[in-house]
């Protein structure tokens, strides 16, 4: 079997966190705020709406190897660490049109 592409799954991950959490996307549209940083609970979450064969912790491992973080940045996606916790830095414009292609599907 062949494995998901892990920066796939972290935009369909994205995605169910966008539909899940509508109104904080509708909050940092209105603020202007650039970019959020989203914890590692709420893309385990969101797994539930966009079911994938990777454990959240896994793929956030994955993506943080060299060649997948380099297609991470070319995104403006991060992965930070603050205070022992683990979260995804998304630009806000990027989970806008994440949203957007949620409710054209949807």
């Amino acid at each position: 079997m062949t494995r998901e592409d892990p920066l796939e799954t972290l935009l369909r991950l994205l995605k169910g966190f966008a539909r899940l959490r509508g109104g904080v996307v509708d909050i940092l549209e209105a603020s202007g705020q650039e970019r959020f940083k989203i914890h590692l609970s709420s893309l385990i979450r969101a797994k539930r709406e966009e079911p994938t064969d990777y454990m959240v912790e896994d793929l956030l491992a994955e993506l943080s190897r060299p060649t997948q973080s380099r297609r991470l940045t070319k995104l403006g996606i991060r992965i930070v660490e603050d205070r022992g916790e683990v979260y995804v830095e998304v630009p806000t414009n990027l989970l806008l049109k994440l949203r957007r292609e949620t409710r054209r599907r949807g």
